[in-house]
């Protein structure tokens, strides 16, 4: 049997990328780590050109020993690069089912998931940042947090329809929607603590339920 071509290219953290011949409709991303008598694989990513599925006979013919041999020749390559910042897929991968509650602390982790959302107001990639639009993601998000705040302690109906609305549509895109709205408002953020809560109570927002969004 002819061994299929092969080519590897090389990049940060022991990642490489190899095309062969024998999957012409797909690509594969193989990280390598040291296992002390050479250079093995240890996560692997396939991704199918225009959709093309990845099924049972595409993954048998990822040529990993071929592509280990490669790498450990040319081991050089792949250490001069071995402590460059890299994908961490394995970390993206382990949250798979989670869902993060509207006060999570805002990783690069979160930021991922949030930049999912139809009305993220950050970057995205190969987008044009947002700022050289609009102005900065955290000034159009003070905007829109923004209330008519009546006179008075006694507040009505819709006053809290109009604190629900602001927090449905800052929550996916912040960890401290409700310091933002006070931020926003000139007010203290126990204060906008005792909006929400009473919005809650008037069942204008849901009841919160630990490690998911409730709006």
């Amino acid at each position: 049997m002819v061994n299929p071509a092969i080519e590897v290219s090389f990049g940060n953290g022991g990642w490489i990328c190899a095309v062969t011949s024998s999957l012409p409709d797909h690509v594969a991303w193989v990280r390598l780590a040291d296992a002390g008598h050479g250079y093995r694989s240890v996560e692997v990513f396939v991704l199918g050109r225009g959709g093309a599925p990845v099924d049972a006979d595409v993954l048998r013919a990822i040529p990993l020993a071929r592509i280990e041999t490669v790498v450990n020749v040319n081991r050089v390559d792949l250490e001069s690069r071995m402590q460059l910042p890299a994908p961490q897929l394995a970390t993206a991968a382990r949250h798979y089912a989670t869902s993060f509650g509207s006060e999570a602390e805002s990783t690069w982790v979160t930021e991922m998931f949030d930049s999912q959302m139809e009305d993220f107001t950050g970057h995205r990639p190969n987008e044009p940042r947002l700022e050289r639009r609009s102005g900065k993601p955290k000034e159009l998000a003070l905007e829109k947090a923004r209330l008519d705040i009546p006179p008075g302690r006694k507040r009505g109906d819709n006053f809290y329809r109009q604190v629900a609305d602001v927090y449905r549509f800052l929550a996916p895109r912040s960890r401290a929607v409700n310091k933002l709205i006070a931020e926003a408002n000139g007010v203290p953020k126990t204060t906008v603590d005792r909006w929400v809560r009473e919005c809650r109570k008037r069942g204008f927002l849901p009841a919160t339920r630990q490690g998911s969004v409730t709006a």
